[in-house]
């Protein structure tokens, strides 16, 4: 039998013919069920590994599996999370380029030997921190769980440089007294996703 042979019954029948006399024959019939072979494959096509400095639209890979058992199945992708000081990068997919809907899940029915590409995004959130993350994508047959396959993709969050600087209360006060001067409270943010050292000067009519 071909290794592709779907799964299910299939019969022969046997028939021996005399070769002296051909209208003499005799025959049998033999009924081979071949069971279901469960596999899957997954890889990546080109390079698993981005950059980006718009962690929230992320990093988008093309990934293609394969149902290589010898029925139909439904494959189950998933991914796993890495925390990042600050925030978490995760994984979502879509079936095509053009689909705008993902999920952190996605399950796609193939008939045996039949491939797909799948897209598959890495994203992040405004608070997390640059760096490179690995993500692992796994493939699973819902006929048979025993039977996955993985890749890792590595997702670099490039550095992002940002500051914010705000009054507490009224920045607006009177004195009679220019010798003791006027204390002011600000807030100084990093809104960066990096650590950054911030220069503080004064400008204008005054000296601080």
């Amino acid at each position: 039998a071909d290794v592709l042979a779907k799964a299910g019954a299939y019969e022969v029948k046997v028939t021996a013919t005399s070769q002296g006399d051909n209208s003499e024959t005799a025959e049998v019939s033999t009924t081979t069920t071949i069971l279901p072979v469960y596999g899957v494959t997954l890889v990546g096509e080109g390079e698993l590994k981005g950059a980006t400095m718009d962690m929230v639209a992320g990093v988008t890979y093309t990934l293609i599996v394969t149902n290589t058992g010898n029925t139909d199945d439904t494959i189950i992708l998933g991914s796993s999370a890495e925390v990042g000081i600050g925030g978490s990068v995760l994984g979502s997919f879509r079936k095509s380029k053009d689909q705008e809907l993902s999920t952190s899940q996605l399950k796609i029915t193939l008939a045996p030997g039949a491939s797909t590409e799948v897209i598959f995004t890495a994203t992040g959130d405004l608070l997390t921190k640059s760096g490179e993350y690995k993500i692992k994508v796994t493939a699973t047959s819902q006929g048979d769980n025993t039977k996955s396959a993985e890749v890792a993709t590595t997702t670099t969050i490039l550095p992002v440089y940002d500051v914010t600087l705000a009054g507490v209360g009224d920045l607006i006060t009177e004195t009679a007294n220019a010798a003791e001067g006027v204390s002011y409270t600000l807030t100084i943010t990093n809104a960066g996703n990096t650590d950054d050292v911030i220069d503080l000067a004064t400008s204008g009519d005054a000296t601080a």
